[in-house]
């Protein structure tokens, strides 16, 4: 299993066979046949997640104003496996 200091991206598996792991401050990494990344979360590993998808959605920035307040507005297209437009402010946030 290969140690990395953040969430894998899907370059990390691009050279690897399926089913291999990464181990990661959040838990293991494995990407499956499909090509999606599955995480196997410890209970700490979990909180420092989602402590670091809010941390990247602060990146994002604010919606504008204009749409903030239609009801169900989906969440900033935000992951830590990639990097994330906002095509608000033509910024990439990583």
């Amino acid at each position: 299993m290969t140690q990395l200091d953040r969430a894998p991206t899907a370059a990390d598996f691009a050279a690897q066979p399926v089913g291999v792991q990464f181990a990661t401050p959040y838990g293991s990494a494995t990407r499956g046949a499909d090509g999606k990344i599955s995480y196997q979360f410890s209970p700490e590993g979990e909180a420092k997640y989602r402590q670091a998808v809010a941390a990247k959605v602060q990146r994002f920035g604010p919606l504008p104003a204009l749409i903030q307040g239609i009801p169900n507005l989906p969440q900033p297209p935000v992951s830590l496996e990639s990097p994330s437009f906002n095509p608000f402010t033509g910024a990439w946030i990583s």
